[in-house]
């Protein structure tokens, strides 16, 4: 019972701290953000909804998903000052005070946008709300917007491209930190590993889209948190726990399988006795982690429809069910079109995994192989991912591809523990 009352209370304080965040950042009036919004806007339509960049490791071009940060920005900028808590909870889209006649409520599907463009058009949202010409908005409740708690407060100093350049140097930082302390502490192959499964998954061009950056973000600072203070945390259960509610509050539904697989993985590479309740283990944290990202995620439901009764409850739990059980979506296809985003890292690591199991192959080996098993587990949860939500999966691969940094990088582990780890 005592620790289900930490749990309780850690709960409730994060839940109040988020709120509170939200209301600072929407607190300040759109006008100040108005001329940095303006010059994010006109990056955007010069880009377009989706972005090609050329991938060098790849050598081809690859989509970014301008749409989504299209509808961030226009969302930080359609914030009323006036009701902070209001808009930071109905999280509006194309909305001008004075300007808009209809709002339109969320509901279970695509996000819904004005009826004047052929398709959805994100970017030229964006130019027509900041220059106030949207008289249809529409919200998008089902998710907490926590980036708006960060977003907003930047967009006061930096627009789009500079906040491109912002995300660039930490996530550099970020990956340095984290493998000189992975080298330090497990060796410069464990490092080097990790930082060529972040590389095969593109981690370099993901400050490109802001969507994809606040979940990578919450990954890497997690990671970052683990392997600095490991021998400190007396509750790693906690700390799933905590990871799990910030995903769901500052991110939306793109990958946040990562911030549960990735320190997930670094936990097991420093457990001393592996092979020992690792199952459990997994699947322990793995509970606590979904119980704070869907826990966090009903609570904005819940908070939402109580104060501004919007039925969200029943709209959130019909897109779920949209996202995952769409007929017109095969599960094999949703699954084969994520891992054609790694074929070729695939594949590489597949025949080196075999060439190592054909040469090195003995008694000891097995041995070490059933003693490493729990990577091999940890490996299949981007597939499980893909299945249950196809949709999703399937619609949105150019990014949800990127979930295979969990299965790449358990793969060269149990392959590099199997048959590279000293006796």
């Amino acid at each position: 019972m005592r620790k289900i009352g930490k749990y309780l209370l850690t709960f409730i304080i994060l839940i109040i701290g988020f709120v509170g965040i939200l209301l600072v950042s929407c607190s300040f009036p759109s006008s100040l953000i108005k001329e940095n919004v303006k010059s994010s806007s006109k990056t955007l339509i010069k880009e377009g909804n989706r972005k090609f960049c050329f991938i060098v490791n790849k050598a081809q071009e690859q989509m970014f998903d301008n749409y989504s940060d299209a509808l961030m920005i226009n969302t930080a900028y359609s914030i009323d000052s006036k009701t902070p808590l209001y808009s930071a909870l109905t999280a509006k889209k194309d909305y001008v005070p004075g300007v808009t006649k209809t709002i339109v409520v969320d509901m279970v599907g695509e996000l819904n946008s004005s009826s004047k463009y052929d398709e959805h058009d994100e970017v030229s949202e964006l130019r027509d709300t900041v220059n106030g010409e949207s008289t249809e908005s529409f919200e998008y409740a089902k998710y907490w917007h926590g980036y708006l708690s960060f977003l907003r407060p930047l967009l006061l100093i930096f627009d789009y491209s500079q906040i491109r350049i912002l995300l660039a140097i930490i996530f550099s930082i970020l990956i340095i930190l984290i493998t000189i302390e992975l080298a330090k502490n497990k060796g410069k192959t464990i490092a080097s590993l990790y930082f060529l499964s972040l590389f095969c998954v593109e981690y370099f061009y993901v400050f490109l889209n802001l969507m994809n950056s606040v979940t990578f973000l919450v990954m890497m600072i997690s990671s970052l948190i683990f392997v600095k203070k490991h021998d400190k945390i007396k509750d790693f259960g906690l700390f799933f726990f905590i990871v799990g509610m910030c995903c769901s509050f500052f991110g939306l539904l793109d990958t946040p399988l990562l911030t549960l697989g990735g320190p997930l993985i670094l936990y097991f590479i420093y457990k001393e006795n592996r092979g020992e309740k690792d199952f459990r283990e997994l699947i322990k944290f793995s509970i606590l982690w979904l119980l704070g990202y869907s826990l966090t995620w009903a609570t904005k439901w819940i908070l939402t429809d109580i104060l501004y009764h919007r039925d969200l409850i029943s709209t959130a739990i019909g897109q779920v069910l949209f996202r995952s059980f769409d007929k017109n979506v095969n599960k094999a296809v949703a699954v084969c079109l994520n891992i054609l985003y790694m074929a070729i890292p695939i594949i590489l690591g597949t025949i080196i995994a075999v060439y190592y199991s054909v040469k090195y192959y003995n008694k000891r080996v097995k041995e070490s192989s059933k003693k490493y098993r729990i990577f091999y587990i940890i490996s299949l949860m981007p597939i499980v991912w893909y299945i249950v939500l196809a949709n999703h999966s399937y619609n949105h691969s150019f990014f949800t591809y990127r979930l295979l940094f969990i299965t790449m990088l358990s793969l060269l582990l149990s392959t590099y523990y199997s048959y590279g780890e000293p006796e």
